[in-house]
């Protein structure tokens, strides 16, 4: 384990595709009681505080104010309680440890006895009054609080050690300056020690989708429409996107799947689209072997109307697809989830093929390739430690230089430069430089994925081996033309070289400066900015600018007008300019 596996868990642990959190209340879904309770636990919250300020700025300050405010903030906290809003509850229970902490004994037993329904005492008992008849119990900090609530759950959950870490890690974030905060680091810190023992020895079986049943709630699914009404969706749908309907071409096959997976999200009360919609991905999804989105499918399809058996559906739609080894493991897993054969197949066609690390890494670590899965294993624990990172980009490039399987060769170098691209920013000195040199190594042998590069960073070899029009911007010349004219709707990415560079010196600037595309300075990170036209762009940067609109920074154009580029210099007074810029210009396809 790296020395310190805190960051990790704050980060937030993965676990079958959705970050992996204590159980809370998720705002949006709550019933409508759950609703009034809310508003009725905020009005006490608010009441608690007018009043906390009444009394700090009360001379003299009156113990019944302090005792209201002190009964506000306990209904609040006791109606986040309820609700299993754990923020809020801490939150309230920190305002009346406030008001607690400025009490007298007196006026502490006259709050406890109000608190426990005693109702409004009817005179007071002096400071000197009588012993009370048993000792009050020392009020909690809000660190201790939230300590206990973790204990509990620890305690309520001994086989799920990952959300037991998940849950002591939150305590130990918020109260990190606390006794409290830092025994609950050591317990995450030990908690996830043990998961991760268990994950590498086996005897944790990962959860995955094919784990998960999908079912409408009895009572809330929508109906099955009719056929009549699934043949008018179906017509409707046809004639909306009869361009790409007819299109037989991959891209245009999951292009269309895109736009009704959009009208879904749009119109999801309309039982009869959803339906057809749905059905017809599926069909599209197992027309171009795209497994995953025709599992999606009838999953959506389970949990929106009643009566529907996603599993049985998705077995009857494989086996109706060829005969691949890929095709058998998913209608296996459907059956019997944790057959380890079928999660090797299936996990190495998710992970290395579609690119599906999340569902992917936790099926191979079910499955029985020991290689694979000694590396998944390391990766599934997320770690966010540059030693620790760097292991897990060695594991995966290692295994790929032992595989001579093509995809299963190159996923292994994809998740290698995933790997090592998050650790290298962090490295210095030899090492530094040997994952810099592996990187380009790697960069050499993986086809260019253009969906996945990080335009803001993109490096020299990248820019390279991008396909596209070339257009080299001088320094010296005002205006540069691309030779493209934007239609209305039409995108262009503009793409300039990460390290061409050219120089401007003028009258009371000093000597030379010298600019890359962004407009820095060498050495000192100088940016100027001008206004008006040219609001918001640095000097020496490089301008795109469509028709007679404003510069703008490199990016994507969006017609109409004509695209061309200028560098941003002053308007006069300039001893030197020269050097060039390339630019490449990537057409966008229409959304």
């Amino acid at each position: 384990m790296p020395r310190s596996i805190l960051p990790f868990l704050c980060a937030g642990l993965l676990v079958a595709g959705q970050p992996f959190l204590a159980p809370v209340l998720l705002p949006g879904v709550e019933s409508e009681e759950k609703k009034v309770l809310r508003l009725r636990a905020e009005d006490e919250m608010n009441k608690g505080k007018r009043l906390q300020d009444l009394f700090n700025s009360e001379k003299p300050a009156k113990p019944s104010t302090l005792i209201n405010a002190a009964l506000a903030f306990g209904q609040a906290h006791d109606i986040y309680e309820k609700l299993g809003d754990t923020d809020a509850t801490v939150d309230a229970q920190a305002s009346l440890y406030w008001c607690r902490k400025q009490m007298t004994v007196p006026v502490l037993q006259e709050f406890n006895r109000r608190r426990n329904g005693g109702g409004a005492a009817a005179q007071a008992k002096p400071e000197g009054g009588a012993t009370p008849s048993k000792t009050e119990e020392p009020a909690k900090s809000p660190a201790e609080v939230a300590f206990a609530k973790a204990e509990t759950f620890a305690k309520e959950h001994p086989d799920d050690l990952k959300a037991i870490a998940q849950s002591w890690a939150g305590v130990a974030r918020r109260y990190s300056d606390t006794e409290s905060g830092r025994e609950a680091a050591k317990r995450a810190t030990a908690a996830l020690e043990a998961f991760a023992t268990k994950l590498r020895s086996g005897e944790i079986v990962v959860p995955t989708r094919f784990m998960v049943t999908h079912k409408a709630e009895p009572g809330k699914g929508m109906a099955v429409p009719s056929e009549a009404d699934q043949k008018r969706v179906q017509a409707d749908l046809r004639k909306t996107y009869a361009a790409l309907w007819s299109k037989r071409a991959l891209a245009d096959r999951r292009k269309l799947m895109d736009k009704l997976n959009a009208d879904i999200g749009k119109q999801g009360s309309d039982a009869a689209l959803v339906y057809t919609a749905l059905n017809e991905v599926a069909k599209i999804a197992q027309e171009v072997e795209d497994y995953s989105r025709l599992l999606d499918a009838f999953d959506r399809l389970g949990d929106k109307f009643e009566g529907i058996d996603a599993k049985a559906q998705a077995t009857a739609a494989l086996k109706r697809s060829s005969g691949k080894v890929v095709v058998q493991a998913f209608i296996t897993l459907l059956g019997d989830p944790k057959d380890k054969y079928a999660n090797a197949v299936a996990g190495r066609t998710l992970a290395m093929g579609l690119g599906q690390w999340t569902d992917g890494l936790a099926l191979i670590i079910n499955g029985n390739e020991a290689d694979l899965r000694a590396v998944a294993v390391e990766d599934y624990l997320d770690p966010a430690q540059n030693d620790a990172m760097l292991k897990v980009g060695d594991g995966w490039y290692a295994l790929s230089k032992k595989k001579s399987e093509k995809d299963l060769k190159m996923g292994c170098l994809t998740r290698a430069q995933f790997w090592y691209q998050k650790a290298v920013t962090s490295l210095a000195g030899t090492e530094r430089e040997r994952v810099q040199q592996t990187l380009a190594d790697i960069e050499k042998l993986l086809p260019m994925d253009m969906d996945n590069i990080n335009w803001s960073a993109i490096t020299e070899a990248q820019w390279n081996r991008i396909k596209a029009t070339t257009v080299t911007v001088e320094m010296r010349l005002d205006r540069t033309t691309s030779g493209v004219v934007l239609r209305p709707g039409d995108q262009v990415r503009v793409v300039p070289h990460p390290t061409d560079r050219w120089t401007i010196q003028a009258r009371g600037w000093g000597p030379e400066r010298t600019f890359t595309y962004q407009g820095r300075k060498n050495g000192d990170g100088d940016v100027w900015y001008g206004d008006g036209y040219q609001a918001g762009v640095p000097y020496g940067s490089l301008c795109m600018v469509i028709g007679n609109g404003k510069r703008q920074v490199a990016g994507i154009a969006v017609g109409p007008g004509a695209l061309w580029f200028e560098p941003n210099r002053p308007s006069d007074d300039i001893v030197t300019m020269t050097g060039s810029i390339r630019v490449k210009l990537v057409p966008l396809a229409d959304d």
